[in-house]
């Protein structure tokens, strides 16, 4: 069994890190990750914390002015302090000179400026692209990662293997979890570190009333706090990761001993946050984005509004919709009163972390994430939403007709073939070009609201007619939808082989 389950582990977790590299873009395309990878840059060489330069074309975005008259990013440090060993590996790597006889293309980070040009043609100077090209497998590796740990959490919830591969599988490849591998955003780290934070609060016994020791309660707060100084929104996560963890002691005195011993966890990462802010910005709660509030609003920083017309728009927007852009959720929720039957308590916490979510999400006026693939803020919430498809899957096992598990294999084949379209172009540049087009006059746009709304604008329907992300597909003399077509057929086949193998495996466990 112990070798079966490494087989399936293993063999998911290294075709996500592969079918990852080959379809990444391949450089920064974003400002917010731009001045992320800038003070990861800064860490690398043991200078400081700070921003060196600030971006020409958003001069202010993303960066604050601190006590000692350097720049600070605004966003999590925690993601600047983990990719600074890659930073500092890809700067060594980029003294061999590789890049200059490089047998693939390597594509433009517009890393000095924000304009049309610069994302469609790099500039003399290659090394600096190089570098990011390679800073980029860091959320390659760090969803892979988040893949593996996901399967942890199924199996030690008491899914069965096979719901386990699958479900995992979903996650790498039908889910937002894919597109976002290929960016330096932060969400993959935060998902990763959630994720982690939640599979310590699981038991590994399968007694009546199994509890948590209060060593892994403080390592799951502590690898919480973490997330929550990758992506701030990690926040939303702590009462129900407080709650769900000491609900097994059956009496008050143990409950507070784990709440404790937790929170002593979640204590580590926060103060030391607190006291970056302070030394930073004299301000312990300051992230930095509110120290010129007139910047803020000009720079289009958040502030709340009311949720009742956003969490359509978050939901199933053509541009932003979490529905639309990851149907697979519909399963994982359609589940939840399903599971709910097996574990209560889960089912009841996975419901709560998508409802203060949404509604804190859609609360927000920049709910949309910017130039991205479907809701951004979103994306970390995802792994938590397929859980109950791992209990659906098992149950579906156990009826033994072959007609649901080929229903739910052709779901999660659908929605990979919706996520390799989402990989296919390069959506930042169609929402740059869509902008110019506005303010030439050729289109008109109905602000934010009506970019997101009007499918005219939205992008599934231009992914394999604007010029393509993927840098190894790059130079292949086929067009972006001939290449799409042959990865559905590749789907469906890999699709054809996992079904045979499951009910397979199915009949042999009935005979025996």
């Amino acid at each position: 069994m112990i070798r079966s389950e490494a087989r399936v582990f293993v063999g998911v977790g290294l075709f996500s890190v592969l079918v990852y590299s080959l379809f990444m873009y391949g450089g920064i395309r974003s400002p917010d990750a731009e001045i992320v990878y800038r003070s990861a840059q800064t860490i690398s060489k043991f200078q400081g914390t700070h921003v060196e330069e600030d971006l020409e074309a958003w001069e202010g975005f993303g960066v604050a002015e601190g006590r000692d008259g350097k720049l600070y990013s605004v966003f999590g440090p925690v993601q600047s302090f983990a990719a600074a060993p890659f930073v500092a590996a890809a700067r060594g790597i980029n003294q061999t000179g590789w890049y200059e006889h490089a047998p693939f293309y390597i594509p433009s980070s517009p890393y000095r400026t924000q304009t049309l040009q610069a994302v469609l043609n790099a500039d003399d100077d290659a090394e600096p692209h190089a570098e990011r090209f390679l800073v980029m497998f860091f959320n390659v590796l760090v969803t892979a990662t988040c893949v593996f740990v996901l399967m942890l959490l199924l199996l030690r919830l008491g899914t069965s293997l096979a719901a386990v591969g699958v479900t995992g599988s979903l996650y790498a490849f039908g889910t937002l979890a894919w597109p976002y591998a290929e960016t330096f955003f932060s969400e993959p780290l935060a998902t990763l570190l959630s994720v982690s934070a939640f599979l310590l609060l699981v038991p590994k016994t399968s007694s009546v009333e199994p509890s948590v020791s209060h060593r892994h309660l403080a390592v799951s707060g502590a690898l919480l706090g973490l997330a929550i100084g990758t992506h701030l929104t990690s926040v939303l996560f702590v009462p129900v990761f407080a709650l769900y963890g000491i609900h097994r002691y059956p009496v008050w005195v143990p409950r507070l001993r784990g709440l404790l011993a937790w929170g002593l966890g979640l204590a580590g990462p926060i103060v030391a946050l607190l006291a970056f802010n302070y030394m930073r910005f004299g301000d312990a709660l300051e992230t930095g984005r509110y120290v010129d509030p007139d910047q803020a609003k000009a720079l289009y920083y958040g502030s709340f509004i009311n949720p009742l017309k956003t969490l359509y728009y978050l939901l199933f927007s053509s541009g932003k919709g979490l529905v639309i852009y990851c149907p697979a959720i519909i399963l994982g929720l359609a589940a939840l009163p399903r599971m709910r039957r097996r574990n209560a308590q889960l089912a009841l916490a996975l419901l709560a972390m998508a409802l203060i979510r949404l509604v804190f999400v859609a609360s927000r006026s920049d709910w949309h994430g910017g130039d991205c693939v479907g809701p951004r803020y979103m994306v970390p919430l995802i792994p938590f939403l397929l859980v109950p498809v791992a209990f659906l899957f098992d149950e579906v096992l156990r009826t033994r007709r072959a007609l649901w598990v080929w229903s739910l294999l052709g779901f999660v084949a659908v929605c990979t073939m919706q996520q390799l379209l989402l990989v296919m172009g390069r959506l930042p540049l169609f929402y740059r070009t869509l902008r110019d087009a506005a303010r030439a006059g050729d289109v008109r746009i109905d602000g934010v609201w009506g970019l997101h709304s009007d499918w005219e604008f939205s992008p599934l329907k231009y992914m394999l007619q604007i010029p393509r992300a993927p840098y190894l597909l790059e130079s292949v003399p086929l067009s972006s939808a001939t290449i799409w077509i042959i990865g559905v057929a590749v789907i469906l086949v890999v699709t054809w082989i996992v079904g045979r193998h499951v009910l397979m495996a199915n009949t042999l466990t009935d005979a025996a």
